[in-house]
């Protein structure tokens, strides 16, 4: 490992430096305290890499299928998938290794006189797995439509990323949804000129300022809908392995979904997003049992919608006006997570935030020449 070391806390610090040559190179061991005792004793903290770190790379494979029907119509069924292999992160493997869960006298540091440490590696994995359609009418007639719909299923080892798992020593047991993974997601967009005013179905002998006062609209949609982001819930660490960094989550012992109130907003602790009693604290000396991201937060139901009205002034100049709404149906959507923690009971299964925005109305006019 190359190691940067800090030998106490702010604002107490001790930095050396090591001479070396290819004849007579550096001696690591030097740079470690020579007393190895049961647990750290020092406030030793170190960052480096990993020896034996791999080149990242992933595989990718897919099967697809269109056809047109019509002139202006496509659709299109397909599979995605990929691999991701030893994918960075970063770790922490100073935490103890406890053999027997329960029992204190088993739990073994690698590492005893560090108190913390963050190792970056080539160590995650991760998989993506998607089934997606398609339908698309390409722009005809003052219309173009397109919907997507896209159901999937991602994994990791935590965030692939920054893997803190509760357990360095069987990280494989954060194998699970990805902070990212939407398993559904359908987007609906189009665009239509409304057939009114000159050269249209409807009003095309009218003309001058009658014209160009029914001519010109064109309406514009995208509307989502998508599933959440996945989460757990954390607790205290009281697994004894000193897991400075590391996320603790909690025992399942319950349906986390029972005894919900139905068609309530859990925003208050009447109502909340999930059971409080089916999460308890771990017992000291074991780790949570909950799988890692076994719950699903709010997901988004959204319609953006606009009006545009262009006016054309000679041939030079075009007038745009803008109407645009977002969050047109004003949804108030709770999100992406509830409080998810059993340290804060009051807050657990409560949503203060919000996944998306409030309606927002905005008004423009621009000039194109």
């Amino acid at each position: 490992m190359r190691q940067a070391f800090l030998l106490a806390p702010p604002p107490w610090n001790t930095s050396f430096n090591q001479s070396a040559t290819v004849a007579s190179p550096p001696n690591i061991d030097a740079l470690f305290p020579g007393v190895a005792q049961a647990a750290p004793i020092t406030p030793l903290s170190a960052k480096g890499f990993y020896t034996f770190d791999r080149t990242p790379y992933v595989q990718q494979w897919n099967l697809d299928v269109q056809r047109q029907l019509g002139a202006h119509w496509v659709f299109d069924l397909g599979y995605l998938g990929s691999k991701g292999n030893h994918i960075n992160e970063r770790t922490t493997p100073c935490i103890g290794d406890l053999v027997t869960p329960g029992v204190s006298s088993s739990i073994v540091f690698q590492y005893p006189n560090f108190s913390d440490c963050v190792i970056n590696n080539t160590l995650s994995k991760t998989s993506y797995n998607a089934l997606t359609a398609r339908a698309e009418k390409r722009f005809s007639n003052g219309f173009s439509f397109q919907g997507n719909y896209t159901w999937s299923k991602t994994m990791s080892i935590g965030s692939a990323t920054e893997t803190f798992a509760q357990n360095y020593w069987d990280r494989n047991a954060d194998w699970g949804p990805a902070i990212y993974n939407v398993p559904q997601r359908v987007v609906f967009s189009g665009i239509y000129e409304l057939p009114f005013g000159p050269g249209r179905r409807f009003g095309s002998s009218v003309s001058g300022a009658a014209g160009k006062l029914i001519g010109g609209w064109q309406v514009n949609g995208l509307y989502q809908i998508q599933a959440g982001y996945p989460y757990d819930v954390a607790a205290l660490d009281n697994s004894g392995t000193k897991a400075l960094r590391n996320a603790m989550r909690a025992n399942l012992v319950g349906n986390p979904y029972a005894g919900i109130p139905s068609g309530c907003r859990p925003t208050t602790a009447s109502c909340r997003a999930l059971n409080p009693s089916a999460f308890v604290q771990p017992p000291i000396y074991t780790f949570g049992t909950s799988s890692y991201d076994n719950l699903r937060g709010k997901g988004l139901n959204n319609l953006d919608f606009s009006l545009f009205k262009n006016t054309h002034i000679e041939e030079r100049y075009n007038v745009q006006f803008r109407a645009e709404a977002f969050n047109l149906w004003n949804h108030t959507q709770l999100g992406p997570f509830p409080g998810s923690s059993i340290t804060n009971q009051a807050a657990l299964g409560v949503y203060s935030t919000l996944h998306h925005a409030p309606r927002v109305v905005q008004l423009a006019l621009k000039i194109a020449f």
